[in-house]
């Protein structure tokens, strides 16, 4: 900046003799002023004059200036007392100085050096004049200006401009003041001010060839630096090879967005600027490298400060490098640099303006927590070492807080994440690495004394250059190999692994897939050596010997034990990890891996664990190799292998007479004994019957003692039965779960009575009779292998089977049973696969003919004679009579949903259905969820048992909480059904009666994604038969079904509008928008103070006085109103206004609109009142006008002035008589209702004739007539439930009505 004033020579401006007195010792030598102490304000020149110095090139001294340094009569200074009238007075009255007109060289004068300068703002002032008007050309017709300098002195010792301005030409003898400031951005720097008058010789008289003078000079130290809001990074890049980086890339980041992408291009290993960014305070800088080409392992970046040093830098190996903080140097600030070793970390502080220690002097203290732990404090900025730290990555954030342990405001913390490293990889854990050039020595090493370790590699060396290493503990080389690892395992049994990488100087990174390499490490526990051992002199031993298994060890052969000797002790060796526990037992002689009848019975013993079939238990295996001793069948033998003497055995015989068994046995069917002796073992103690006569026998020898027992077929595929016949003296004992036979054993052998099936001792069967099983399945799909009666006594799931010969649905068996019989389970199965498929009977659970106590199946009816008993599959109502299905079904889906509900997840799911007859037993229903297109999965949620009415809707819902939390009400019945409902709203959905489907959603063979018929997120909803549908995630970000985009149609979501509608604006002016057309700072406002018009209201909204010229046109809109509720011609709007300067406004208009829709200037607005109501002139006014009945009326409040006074309304209500479709016809009456008759009665208070429609819950219209009296005539109506609609001149009301 530069001023420049002229005055005439005459005008004294400074008086100053003491100045001058001064000036005159001091031009004898050439002085330095050194500025190292100045504050703002300081004048820094030596004495406020000149010097002169030839530091321009010319030589020679001038008069009065001997040490000047100029040519004779270039430079001479003048005292007032020289003024003469070939120079002119002085302008300050001290001094002047001049160089002469026939200067033929470019002669300067120079102020003293000024040393130490400090960086800020100066302020330079001096003042110049011309003897004689010069030009500024020289002869040639060059521009010769005639320049003011600030010089700054170089390390070389030369001066270089710093600053210059063109010196201003004048009239002739007159004084100019020139000023202006200069920046100094260098601290400390050494500076010379410096005029000079360039060239001009008498022989040109065309240039400068002119006397200049140069008065009254002061250099002022004005303004400290401005501080530095930002930093200047710059992005080098360097490829060690020298050949580019070969389609490499770098992104330069800023606050992580990318400013710029660069590559190195140049033919040199020499470091080369990519590009310079300026940030400001707290901007961070980051670099991200782009693999993009080949040979990445020559690139290499760094980033360096304006200062020129290197504050990050990074290599493909080492990755991108720190990202870098611009740092705000006058603000307080923590930096935090870590150093890591073998499982340590040292963190170095640089904390700025701020003092951390723990006594009064300091500002505070930091705190710090590792991997969001506890917050630890420190006293101290000195390096802080953290040891012990386990192998991995970590995180470490610190933060400044006060003496109270409070963080700064605003907070400063620095978080540094680092990694620690011993050089070992424990079991189970992962390293990985990127190598580089040159490798060579171990990565880790990897440890399990006593056992195996292998590490598993992931990762790629270059082939047949690079190489992957790995030796055991003794220095085997187990592994060495270049190219692709990934797979390789690598198993070192010594419990050592030494891996390490060779690579050569050049890593070749043509291909992206080399890259980070990962070793994942896995132990092997070592093992410890168990013997079992068993005494077997107890025993006969079988001919297969004697086998270790069960529990840990599985089936019954899983170790065969060895007996080399012949001592009869059996042993096998088997190495365990230690700390395994669990159960095994021992077996003689077992035939296969499930002759589990083999095993040795331990059952009471104290050794045996009664939850694990009486096996032994295995204590926690130790490390070092031991023995356990044993005695097959004897816990007394543990730890010393010595079997007690034998027991004293006494042979009992079982004998069973099988002539009563229902249907007889097959040729294939053995009759097996069962009981506690033998472990229950299903097959392994067989009967026979070897004279035909159908008695079959075993004997077994037993200890004394009291035994339960039964007989079975086939193993446990049919066992006997005993109903609910308990305790019996003599026959049976019961737990009250089981009920078996008993006996006991006291010293000597036993046959016990031959009985019969199923009977007690003595008891004989019953007469027996042919009892015909018959099934209908009109309700159900018959399985591809048919029909099959089994269970209880009557076999496996596949036990006898059914046939349908003549096609008519009903499946028949035919049995000979007895009577004794009676009182046993049985049930049906539809398509069972195999005899263990039970989950294709038919589900009787809480219907009456259930046996709650035997898997809910059926109970064998009383018969004394050839019986047909015909059954309804899955549905005890169809005893005796078979299927009643009712025509159409008597429930129908209405509503399919998958909502998107707060509680998220699955709550909310359910299906909405509709009862259409009184149902008496809801458990007959059911329904089933066709997941993706997979075709269907059976029926998967069952109606609990209960009853419905005609009309009813029900909700079947996961979660009942989260749909009524979601304004799903309304509806006669909510059941829970848990994850049973699991539709994705891509998912067909089947409704069932007594297993069958009746009616599908869908396609379950198809996924509904892109399907019309999709609902994700949202609902289909069934409206007159017709399926309709929500838009799809429609109720996504949704409270309740009310606030979606998609309300579902069943709730009744708007409530009706009552009257009057009124807005005294208490609680906020919210819906109302208030517009500025008109570009005024002045607007409509809420106005908590001018608007109390002494009665209800403390505010409302308010227009402010607009004291300007320019054009106002601002408008107050309401919110919509709904006013179709009222009877048209009898809605009107009443407001209160109040005004101040009314007249100076041009307009307070009043309009409404029924088209409004956001843009006051497009809508269409009928006007109540234009103009200014001056009677409301500092006072409270009501006026009403009249409104349309319509279901969308916005007001507006229009202000249109100029110069305009203030306007404030309030207390504004919408009032009417409500329609007659909205109260009297919803006092109509129908009755009776439910009807049994012919005729039903309507009434109501609106006269007229009516229109009666009456429609099925399908939606299907079965009339459409016009009464004019009060009776409907409803005899050609089924029974069932209709939806009864009745209108009188154009006002409707919808009635349920069920007709019996």
């Amino acid at each position: 900046m530069m001023k420049t004033t002229q005055f005439l020579t005459n005008v004294k401006l400074w008086q100053n003799a003491f100045f001058a007195f001064i000036f005159l010792f001091s031009l004898s030598t050439f002085s330095q002023v050194d500025a190292a102490s100045a504050v703002v304000g300081d004048e820094l020149t030596y004495n406020g004059m000149l010097q002169t110095d030839g530091d321009e090139g010319v030589t020679g001294s001038g008069t009065g200036c001997a040490p000047c340094g100029w040519n004779a009569m270039q430079g001479t200074n003048y005292a007032p007392t020289n003024n003469n009238n070939n120079n002119g007075e002085c302008q300050s009255e001290n001094r002047m100085f001049k160089t002469f007109a026939v200067n033929g060289n470019n002669g300067s004068f120079v102020n003293q050096e000024i040393t130490n300068l400090p960086a800020g703002t100066f302020t330079y002032d001096y003042w110049t004049k011309w003897a004689g008007v010069p030009t500024y050309t020289d002869e040639n017709g060059d521009t010769l200006e005639p320049k003011f300098t600030i010089r700054v002195l170089q390390s070389d010792g030369s001066y270089s401009v710093a600053h210059e301005e063109v010196i201003p030409l004048s009239a002739d003898q007159v004084w100019e003041q020139t000023t202006g400031t200069w920046e100094n951005t260098e601290a400390g720097a050494t500076v010379r001010l410096q005029w000079y008058k360039r060239g001009g010789t008498s022989a040109a008289p065309t240039g400068l060839n002119k006397s200049m003078f140069v008065d009254t000079v002061s250099f002022t130290y004005s303004a400290e630096a401005s501080s530095s809001s930002g930093c200047s990074y710059t992005l080098q890049l360097r490829d060690t090879y020298g050949d580019t980086w070969n389609g490499n890339t770098i992104d330069l980041l800023v606050n992580d967005a990318v400013v710029g992408n660069y590559t190195e291009t140049s033919n040199t290993s020499n470091w080369g600027d990519a590009a310079t960014v300026d940030v400001s305070y707290g901007d961070v800088v980051s670099v991200s490298y782009n693999y993009t080409g080949s040979y990445p392992g020559e690139n290499q970046w760094r980033i360096v400060d304006a200062n020129g040093d290197v504050v990050s830098e990074g290599n493909y190996y080492d990755g991108n490098g720190p990202a870098v903080e611009c740092i705000d140097p006058n603000a307080v600030n923590l930096a935090v640099t870590a150093s890591t070793g073998a499982g340590s970390a040292t963190f170095s502080f640089d904390v700025a303006n701020f003092t951390v220690g723990s006594d009064a002097s300091a500002d505070g203290h930091i705190h710090y927590s590792l991997n969001g732990g506890a917050e630890v404090m420190v006293y101290s900025a000195d390096d802080l070492t953290l040891s012990d730290l386990p192998n991995g990555d970590h995180t470490i954030v610190f933060s400044l807080v006060d003496a109270n342990h409070q963080a700064l405001d605003p907070a400063v913390t620095a978080t540094v994440e680092f990694s620690t490293f011993d050089g070992t990889v424990a079991c189970d854990e992962s390293f990985t690495y990127t190598y580089g050039n040159y490798e060579d020595g171990t990565l880790f090493t990897a440890s399990n004394p006593g056992g195996e370790v292998t590490v598993t590699v992931t990762g790629i060396t270059e082939n047949n250059y690079d190489y992957l290493i790995v030796t055991d503990g003794a220095g085997n080389e187990l592994y060495n190999a270049s190219g692709d690892h990934t797979g390789q395992a690598i198993t070192s049994t010594d419990g050592t692994l030494y891996v390490e990488i060779e690579s050569d100087g050049s890593v070749n990174g043509s291909s992206s897939s080399i890259g980070p390499m990962t070793f994942d490490v896995t132990c092997a526990a070592s093992l410890t050596n168990v013997t079992f051992s068993v005494n077997t002199e107890n025993i006969e031993v079988g001919a297969s010997g004697i086998y270790l298994g069960g529990g840990i060890f599985g089936n019954a052969t899983a170790h065969a034990l060895s007996d080399s000797d012949g001592d009869g002790v059996w042993e096998v060796t088997v190495q365990l990890e230690p700390g395994t526990t669990g159960n095994y037992i021992f077996l003689n002689g077992p035939t296969n891996g499930d002759d589990w009848g083999t095993k040795e019975n331990l059952n009471g013993q104290d050794c045996a664990d009664p939850a694990n079939y009486d096996d032994r238990i295995l204590e926690a295996v130790g490390t070092e190799d031991y023995t356990l001793l044993h005695c097959f069948g004897e816990c007394s033998g543990n730890g010393t292998g010595e079997c007690p003497a034998p027991a004293a055995t006494y042979d009992v015989t079982f004998s069973v007479n099988m002539s009563n068994y229902p249907g007889g046995l097959g040729a294939d069917d053995t009759v097996y004994l069962n009981g506690n002796f033998v472990g229950w073992c299903g097959d392994c103690t067989p009967m026979n019957d070897d004279d035909g006569d159908g008695i079959w026998t075993v004997t077994v020898a037993l200890e004394d003692g009291d035994y339960e027992y039964k007989f079975t077929i086939n193993g446990w595929s049919v066992q006997e039965e005993f109903g609910s016949i308990g305790a019996v003296e003599g026959c049976t004992v019961t737990d009250g779960t089981y009920t078996n036979r008993a006996f006991t054993v006291a010293g000597a052998d036993m046959t016990l009575e031959t009985v019969f099936w199923n009977l007690c001792p003595g008891e004989t069967p019953g007469q027996s009779y042919n009892v015909t099983f018959a099934v209908d399945t009109a309700n159900i799909t018959v399985g591809d292998s048919g029909m099959y009666l089994g269970g209880g006594a009557f076999g496996d799931a596949q036990g006898n089977a059914m046939s349908d010969d003549d096609g008519d649905g009903v499946w028949e068996v035919t049995l000979e049973l007895n009577t004794d019989q009676i009182g046993v389970n049985y049930i049906f199965l539809n398509g069972p696969a195999d005899g263990g498929d039970w989950g294709t009977k038919e589900n009787l659970e809480g219907q009456s003919c259930a046996d709650p106590n035997n898997y809910n199946d059926r109970i064998l009816p009383e018969f004394d004679g050839d019986t047909y008993l015909l059954h309804c599959f899955g549905d005890c109502s169809g005893d005796g009579v078979g299927c009643t299905v009712a025509e159409d079904g008597m429930m129908v889906l209405q509503g399919i949903i998958d909502f998107t509900v707060p509680s998220a997840g699955s709550d909310g799911k359910a299906i909405h259905v509709l009862v259409t007859e009184d149902i008496a037993d809801l458990s007959n229903y059911g329904i089933g969820v066709a997941n993706n297109g997979g075709g269907t999965d059976g029926e998967e949620y069952v109606f609990p048992a209960g009853s419905a009415t005609a009309g009813q809707h029900i909700l079947v819902a996961r979660s009942p909480e989260a749909m009524e939390a979601y304004g799903m009400t309304g509806f006669d019945q909510v059941l829970e059904a848990s994850s049973d409902i699991s539709q994705n709203g891509d998912d067909a959905i089947e409704l069932y009666f007594a297993g069958g489907v009746i009616e599908l959603f869908g396609d379950v063979d198809v996924d509904g994604t892109g399907e019309d018929w999709e609902y994700m997120d949202s609902w289909a909803y069934k409206v007159e038969g017709a399926w309709t549908y929500g838009e799809v995630n429609c109720t996504d970000g949704s409270t309740t079904t009310c606030d979606s985009g998609c309300p579902y149609p069943f709730v009744e979501c708007s409530d009706p509008v009552t009257f009057p509608l009124c807005e005294d604006f208490e609680d906020g002016a919210e819906g109302w928008t208030f517009v500025d057309a008109g570009g005024a700072t002045t607007d409509w406002a809420l106005d908590t103070a001018a608007n109390d018009d002494g009665t209800n209201s403390t505010q409302g909204i308010g227009h402010g006085y607009l004291p300007s010229s320019t054009s106002y046109n601002d408008w107050a809109v309401s919110p919509s109103y709904d006013t179709s509720g009222l009877v048209e011609g009898t809605a009107t709007v009443s407001y209160s206004e109040i005004c101040n300067w009314c007249a100076d406004s041009t307009a307070h208009n009043v309009y409404y609109s029924v088209d409004y829709a956001g843009d006051a200037t497009t809508a269409t607005w009928v006007a109540l009142f234009e103009g200014v109501n001056t009677a409301a002139e500092d006072t409270w006014v009501s006026s009403s006008y009249a409104l349309p009945s319509a279901e969308s009326v916005v007001l507006a409040f229009n202000y249109v002035a100029t110069y305009g006074g203030d306007w404030n309304v309030d207390d504004i209500c919408i009032d009417g008589t409500l329609s007659t479709s909205d109260n009297e016809i919803l006092d109509m009456m129908v009755y009776p209702n439910p009807v049994d008759g012919n005729y039903v009665t309507i009434v109501s208070p609106v006269s007229g004739a009516k229109n009666i429609e009456v429609f099925t819950v399908t939606g299907r219209k079965v009339m459409d007539t016009t009464i004019n009296g009060n009776t409907l005539d409803v005899s050609s109506f089924n029974s069932g439930f209709y939806m009864l609609k009745v209108t009188i001149n154009g006002q409707s009301k919808v009635s349920k009505l069920v007709v019996r």
